[in-house]
């Protein structure tokens, strides 16, 4: 087997297009593989120009190649940054190609040109995919609202990671540490950072770098000497860590803030629920009090009141047979539905004592009025001035009345001016009401002031013609403070007195 035999069995075994022409650029030889690749039988390629296997518009480009070959004979890839080399098939399909050019002297041609040919349309597919997802990634890499930081380790003689290294970082991170890109990459995070090697940061990246695990942890760092918050995901890279961080502060400081919120409300509610307990122990004395209250009114206010049940049975018995006139049976009548009014004033009482918290219903105070003021039956030369407009209230039904008809009554008791005058009047503020029963009767005298509230105590204990016990007062006040009100009077000996109450709007 001569040479030029063996040369052709080698040509064929190549992978790539093997095309040989002479200097005038006729092929004389091609593989299988051109066959294959540009869609020719072998023989139709003989003889022919090698322009057959280029379109047109490069023709020229390879005619200048071919002379800058035959003239300076070397091993090159045709490739040129601004020239992308085009096949084209039998039938007109275009694809990439690389081409290398080699000379060789070949009897009886001479000096003849071996074109290596390859398709690379899948690799520049496959590059400019690549170019692609790079320009892809770079953007992802920049516009990142998280900073983004990769680190080289630095090792010792030892092999031990002993610092790391600034390779790369995004805009956000230079943003985050107030950095340029100059201050920052080929430094090491200790030479930018001297109080980070005994920090959690610093141990955590230690950690990552030596088992490969991914972390996300919290850290306090400094930013330029000023405390900050970062949240920052750890992830081993080969030789290196990535970092993706974020400053938290102001999350931090919102959470330190609730914090702070949260346990001043816990205190609120602990001394709100102290407030509470002070509440319904006082409740509980104020329940206590009134069940005294009631058995006392049970034996002090039904006993008289039955001897005058009885003297009226009496003297109805006395004169039944005794004509009365028609005012006489109207007294008799009238004496009787007293007596029935007082036992079920007596019995409200009891039940208001009894009863600590009492369902509230809206009242119409002026109509209240005038229906006590007609069941007290005052003498006709009393005269009372109601105020118009007095306020629709909500207040326990029961209570009210025991108010006002206790304070009532006390100015029709204690009167002794020969023209009568009891008013009754209102203001208001923002959150509450305060009612004012006024009289001009005689008075309290100013020693007794300070202890008209308290139980047992008669403001005219000299007057024996006065029939009292002591505890109306003291029940007004413990359901005016009840009630969430507060009860005062004022008065001036032998002209007049002023009783005030409030009554809260809500």
């Amino acid at each position: 087997m001569n040479r030029e035999e063996n040369t052709r069995k080698i040509l064929e075994c190549l992978p790539d297009g093997i095309l040989v022409t002479n200097k005038e650029g006729e092929i004389i030889f091609a593989n299988a593989q051109i066959g294959a690749l540009f869609n020719y039988k072998r023989e139709e390629l003989l003889g022919k120009p090698a322009e057959i296997l280029i379109p047109e518009d490069y023709h020229s480009i390879l005619d200048e190649y071919r002379k800058d070959f035959l003239e300076h004979p070397y091993v090159q890839p045709i490739i040129h940054p601004s020239v992308r080399l085009i096949g084209i098939r039998k039938g007109g399909e275009k694809f990439n190609v690389a081409i290398s050019l080699s000379s060789l002297e070949s009897d009886p041609y001479g000096i003849v040109i071996i074109s290596a040919i390859r398709d690379i349309t899948e690799a520049i597919r496959v590059k400019e995919e690549l170019k692609m997802t790079q320009e892809t990634f770079r953007r992802i890499f920049e516009s990142s609202l998280n900073g983004i930081v990769k680190y080289e380790f630095i090792r010792n003689e030892k092999g031990e990671i002993i610092d790391f290294k600034y390779v790369v970082a995004n805009k956000r991170a230079l943003e985050l540490t107030e950095r340029t890109e100059e201050e920052m990459i080929d430094k090491t995070i200790i030479q930018l950072n001297p109080w980070i090697k005994d920090s959690d940061i610093f141990k955590t990246m230690l950690r990552v770098s030596e088992k490969g695990d991914t972390e996300t942890n919290e850290f306090q760092s400094k930013r330029k000497e000023k405390p900050v918050w970062y949240k920052v995901n750890f992830v081993r890279l080969d030789e290196g860590i990535l970092l993706t961080f974020d400053d938290i502060s102001i999350a931090k400081l919102a959470e330190d803030k609730l914090k702070v919120t949260n346990l001043e409300l816990e205190q609120k509610a602990e001394d709100r629920t102290q407030e509470l307990l002070r509440s319904n122990e006082k409740l509980k004395n104020i329940n206590e009090k009134l069940d005294r209250y009631a058995y006392m009114i049970s034996h002090d206010l039904k006993a008289p009141l039955a001897n005058i049940e009885g003297i009226a049975s009496c003297l109805k018995q006395d004169y039944a047979g005794i004509p009365l006139d028609e005012e006489g049976s109207e007294m008799l009548e009238m004496m009787a539905a007293k007596i029935n009014d007082m036992r079920g004033i007596i019995e409200n009482v009891l039940q208001s004592a009894k009863d600590a918290i009492r369902s509230r219903e809206v009242i119409n105070l002026e109509k209240t009025v005038h229906e006590i003021i007609e069941t007290l039956n005052p003498p006709s030369h009393f005269h009372f001035f109601i105020q118009q407009s007095l306020p629709h209230i909500k207040y326990p039904k029961a209570s009210i009345v025991q108010i006002l008809q206790n304070l009532l009554s006390n100015s029709i008791k204690y009167m002794d001016k020969p023209n009568p005058l009891i008013t009754i009047s209102y203001s208001e503020s923002e959150s509450y009401y305060m009612i004012c029963v006024t009289d001009n009767g005689m008075g309290i005298p100013p020693e007794k002031m300070n202890d008209i509230f308290n139980l047992f105590e008669v403001a005219h204990s000299d007057k024996c013609d006065i029939e009292s016990y002591g505890i109306g007062l003291t029940i007004v006040k413990q359901l005016v403070e009840e009630n969430g009100g507060k009860i005062w009077a004022d008065s001036k000996l032998g002209e007049e007195t002023k009783f005030h109450f409030t009554v809260p709007k809500n």
